[in-house]
């Protein structure tokens, strides 16, 4: 399998485990080869999973494991029933972030969602030290994965993500931040790690602000909400 398709295959641990048991009816948004609802469908053999992906490729692949797939751009997606609506819970495995307006496209999806619905989300925290250093650096360099995939059209921080499930009618249950180990891909400079980390403390203090060591350390967050309002 070439690298990108590898890249679809990936199962997004993480995200699973915050997943509620027992859910019986699943939309995965952006549901890659659908790695993700095999894993969950194996653990709660009950669970049906519809997706819907962009790649044509990646979702010949999930036609294998989910019980539904739709190949086409979740931004488009309309206010038609799908198998399995209304859903138990919404699924954003990396992909908010890709969606050229997340906050209207969530909030048209909510309307496929139960009222107390869940949704789960993981996010990229471009509040990470390496992107703060990568600035100061001057260097916004794209890539091909990471906190600078090209493919990213918005970014966000634990601010702006609370703020953005409240503003679509979600009341937010946790977001969980994700630590990478020393030395993890995608991460350079991890020999600057804690030196730029007591930097950013000082600095914090200069200027007043408060200093959370682990949102400069987050890499993402695994995000957890419930469907507040009934209109959507």
């Amino acid at each position: 399998m070439d690298e990108a398709g590898a890249y679809y295959r990936r199962l997004n641990r993480p995200l699973l485990n915050i997943l509620p048991p027992g859910l019986g009816s699943v939309l995965d948004v952006g549901c890659a080869a659908g790695e993700l609802g095999r894993a969950y469908k194996d653990r709660h053999p009950g669970s049906r999973w519809t997706g819907i992906e962009l790649d044509a490729e990646a979702a010949a692949l999930a036609v294998r494991s989910l019980d539904h797939v739709e190949t086409g751009d979740a931004e488009a997606l309309g206010d038609d029933s799908l198998p399995g609506a209304p859903f138990d819970a919404l699924v954003y495995a990396d992909t908010l972030e890709h969606f050229r307006d997340p906050a209207a496209t969530l909030t048209r999806h909510l309307r496929l969602l139960k009222p107390g619905g869940v949704v789960c989300a993981s996010l990229p925290n471009i509040q990470h030290w390496s992107a703060i250093l990568s600035l100061i650096g001057g260097r916004w360099d794209y890539r091909d994965e990471g906190l600078f995939d090209r493919t990213h059209l918005r970014f966000f921080t634990l601010s702006t993500i609370v703020d953005f499930f409240r503003g679509c009618g979600c009341v937010l249950e946790f977001a969980d931040p994700l630590i990478p180990r020393p030395g993890a891909p995608l991460i350079p400079h991890w020999d600057r790690h804690d030196a730029f980390l007591e930097e950013l403390e000082r600095l914090c203090g200069t200027f007043g602000l408060a200093f959370d060591r682990r949102r400069f350390q987050a890499y993402q967050y695994v995000v957890r909400a419930r469907r507040e309002r009934a209109d959507g």
